[in-house]
């Protein structure tokens, strides 16, 4: 149950750790149905868990730019991310990026509230998105590009 208002999901946490973490993480889910850990993926079962996926919830304290968002957006799922770091910035205006407040278990709990009742409706616009020219400076080509003008700049100035 994500707010106590009858509202339910699944929620599959993903990742591994070591025997004591993932121990102490199996006491915490044990209590919360409908809440299972998944271990750790390789990356066909990742990107197979993902095409299964409603959204990508990673409200991390930790995350600094967060490649795994921009993953999960190339994959097709909108994203809850951590207001103030990760990606916040990179998405302003666009509904399928829904920021939340990472130390109120609340506002991430609405945020996923959000991404399931508007799943068809963000979905749609990712897909539009991904089609974009804002979208191409995250591909491969672009990240590349970028680089080289960089070393290029860099060799020039001196």
């Amino acid at each position: 149950m994500l707010d106590g208002e009858g509202f339910h999901a699944r929620l599959g946490v993903i990742g591994g750790g070591n025997e004591e973490q993932v121990g102490a993480c199996r006491d915490i889910v044990v209590a919360h149905a409908g809440t299972h850990l998944e271990g750790a993926l390789d990356r066909s079962a990742l990107r197979q868990r993902m095409r299964q996926a409603r959204a990508f919830v990673c409200p991390s304290l930790r995350e600094s730019f967060g490649l795994v968002f921009i993953e999960a957006l190339f994959a097709g799922l909108p994203i809850v991310y951590p207001k103030g770091t990760a990606v916040d910035g990179y998405f302003d205006g666009h509904d399928f990026a829904i920021a939340v407040d990472a130390r109120d278990p609340r506002s991430i709990a609405l945020g996923m509230r959000r991404a399931i009742e508007e799943e068809a409706q963000l979905k749609a616009s990712l897909a539009r998105w991904q089609g974009s020219a804002e979208a191409r400076r995250f591909q491969r080509a672009s990240i590349g590009e970028a680089f080289a003008s960089g070393l290029r700049m860099a060799a020039t100035a001196g």
